[in-house]
């Protein structure tokens, strides 16, 4: 089995324009656990209460239309310490609109109530049969701004 998060850095670069990808292979009728990836704030710094921990993501044609994702979470932390999460099921992601012409662009995350300084996004697939290659990318963390009434 092998699950991979490939050009991590792109996901902090402040550019929506770049990603990294969630990779996900495995064998016949093999699970794969989860794959994630972390983004540490600079040594010191915290979001508070308020802010948000919200990731812009990419789920790349036919991901989900194939049955291919099973959830995404994203779960804050303060010093190593799990403080809130939220998981999207592969059902709510497909209720985003996803189609098999083109990619479902979408922002999963909090509006955190308790500090944190890191925040991590997973992606747990079903039992496959197949190799999946690129599953999601992430595309940026964002940690303040106003949400769109």
């Amino acid at each position: 089995l092998l699950n991979s998060v490939k050009d991590a850095d792109l996901a902090i670069d402040g550019n929506l324009d770049t990603h990294s990808t969630f990779a996900l292979t495995a064998g016949a009728l093999a699970a794969v656990d989860s794959v994630g990836q972390t983004v540490l704030l600079p040594a010191g710094s915290t979001v508070p209460p308020g802010g948000y921990a919200v990731f812009a993501v990419q789920f790349p044609s036919g991901t989900v239309t194939a049955a291919l994702l099973g959830s995404v979470k994203v779960t804050t932390y303060l010093n190593k310490v799990a403080q809130e999460s939220i998981t999207l099921t592969e059902t709510q992601i497909a209720l985003l609109g996803q189609n098999v012409t083109g990619g479902t662009n979408a922002f999963v995350g909090v509006q955190a109530t308790k500090p944190y300084d890191s925040a991590d996004i997973s992606l747990s697939p079903p039992v496959l049969s197949a190799d999946v290659g690129d599953a999601m990318h992430v595309n940026e963390l964002c940690t303040a701004g106003n949400m769109a009434p």
